[in-house]
C-alpha cells in the first residue's frame, strides 16, 4: 500500500506587537470559554483559540460565521497566514513582527 498523509502543518509565528489592546482582550476571552460548557446557540463561533501566557495560539482557518465576529487586525492577521500558507497562527511576545502589518506596540 503506497499513499501519502496530509499530517504536516505550518504555524506562522508573530508578534503579539500585531494585536490591538482590545483584540488581546477578545482573545483572552475567547481562550477562556472552554469547549465542555459550550452549546449550539453559544454566539462566540471561534472554538480553536489557546492562550498560554505569553500569547495565543489559533488556527488560520476559523470556522463558518467567526471571522465577522473577530476583530479586523485578527482578520487581518490571518489572511497574511493564508497568504503563507500556514495553518496555524501563534501569537508570542516574543516573536518577531513582520513589515506588512501593522503593529502596535
Amino acid at each position: 500500500m503506497d499513499f501519502k498523509l496530509d499530517t504536516k502543518r505550518s504555524i506562522l509565528d508573530i508578534s503579539t506587537g500585531h494585536l490591538s489592546f482590545p483584540s488581546r482582550d477578545w482573545l483572552n476571552e475567547q481562550s477562556a470559554i472552554s469547549l465542555a460548557f459550550r452549546t449550539e446557540a453559544d454566539e462566540r463561533p471561534v472554538a480553536s483559540i489557546a492562550g498560554f501566557g505569553y500569547g495565543w495560539f489559533l488556527t488560520a482557518h476559523p470556522p463558518e460565521g467567526a471571522r465577522e465576529v473577530m476583530p479586523d487586525d485578527i482578520n487581518r492577521i490571518l489572511e497574511y497566514a493564508r497568504a503563507q500558507q500556514c495553518d496555524y497562527v501563534v501569537f508570542d511576545r516574543d516573536a518577531d513582527t513582520v513589515d506588512e502589518l501593522p503593529s502596535f506596540e
